[in-house]
């Protein structure tokens, strides 16, 4: 019969979309001495590039498309295609493949970032947003995992807001989604947006693992309503209120700790 090749199809990692080239690689087959990339045609895939490397870098002004597949070539036969990856539903941008909060209300802002590859990367830098924009207060050289947690400990109680900076050894940047992180320290509460319109809901953030038993209470110190607040970040509707000026009054459940007070103010 004829000679055909045998192997194990090849995942294909996207490591990063940028704006002008993507990453692609793949693991190396025992054997292989070429690898064939195939892009998607008009109507079925068809072949792009043959590479002796497991990894490739595909330039936006080549125009390939979104869609690649990879098949080891063995003694000059090509061994069987791989399923064939997405480059928008990879599920990573320019190098950042996810950056979120540890958790979105804590007493100590913590932030996970995770990369796709660190390939031509040459540092990272955690940035706040201050008064006069975004400013670094964290920088990782040389970025040696792909996982990074950062703390920011000069964060102050209330919103902060972060993004990531990463630049690559041509010193391109590129910059992550904004992320934010309500810190709130022992013995502090955070009620949000003041003024609210009338209706609106208000976000109440307390000590983090500690119940709140909220109530509200209009200017002449009438209780107009009652919740319990168990989460991070707890919702207390003002539907049905009138415009005007309130307290929200949050005693702990538990450990018995101080009530704190804040003043409300609902616009029409």
């Amino acid at each position: 019969s004829d000679t055909f090749a045998l192997a194990r199809p090849l995942p294909v990692h996207v490591g990063y979309v940028c704006p002008d080239e993507s990453l692609l690689s793949w693991p190396a087959t025992p054997g292989a001495a070429q690898y064939q990339v195939y892009r998607l045609g008009a109507a079925a895939p068809e072949p792009f590039r043959l590479t002796a490397d497991t990894t490739l870098l595909v330039a936006a002004s080549q125009q390939a498309g979104q869609y690649f597949a990879v098949a080891p070539v063995l003694r000059g036969k090509v061994a069987e295609r791989g399923a064939t990856v997405n480059l928008a539903e990879a599920g990573v941008g320019c190098y950042v493949q996810s950056f979120l909060p540890q958790l979105p209300v804590a007493d100590t802002a913590r932030l996970v970032l995770a990369l796709g590859s660190r390939y031509r990367l040459r540092a990272v830098q955690l940035q706040r947003l201050e008064a006069s924009g975004f400013v670094t207060i964290q920088t990782i050289n040389p970025v040696t995992q792909l996982r990074v947690v950062f703390t920011d400990l000069g964060a102050a109680p209330g919103l902060n807001q972060y993004r990531v900076l990463s630049q690559d050894d041509a010193g391109r940047t590129f910059y992550s989604a904004t992320e934010a992180v309500q810190v709130v320290r022992r013995n502090e509460l955070l009620v949000f947006p003041v003024p609210a319109t009338s209706g609106q809901d208000l976000q109440v953030a307390g000590e983090p693992n500690v119940p709140l038993h909220l109530r509200l209470y209009d200017a002449l110190g009438r209780l107009l309503r009652e919740a319990t607040a168990a989460g991070a970040l707890n919702t207390f509707s003002t539907s049905g209120l009138r415009p005007g000026v309130y307290l929200l009054r949050a005693t702990p459940t538990t450990g018995g700790g101080a009530t704190l007070t804040r003043r409300i103010v609902l616009a029409e």
